[in-house]
């Protein structure tokens, strides 16, 4: 969520933020979603997107995307929430 927020938060000040992780498809999968999810978009759609932009296998591990249909909106909601971690995580 730390990195979440902060990428987040960089990437509406302007920022370009690349997410990733050592094979680019899961983890910075489901951290980009709730990026995404935090601007505005539903988990299906912020999945989609990565989908087609990424790969169609992004975002593979069921897992993860049964989490973000079912907590990742409440969980994007907090995580848009100013925090002190964020600043240290630069």
């Amino acid at each position: 969520m730390r990195a979440a927020r902060f990428a987040y938060q960089r990437w509406t000040a302007g920022d370009a933020v690349l997410v990733r992780c050592q094979a680019g498809m899961n983890r910075s999968g489901l951290v980009t979603a709730l990026v995404l999810v935090m601007s505005g978009l539903t988990p299906g759609q912020a999945v989609t997107l990565i989908r087609v932009q990424r790969s169609p296998g992004a975002l593979f591990n069921e897992h993860f995307v049964t989490w973000l249909v079912d907590h990742g909106q409440a969980a994007a909601a907090e995580a848009r929430r100013v925090s002190p971690s964020v600043g240290a995580a630069a």
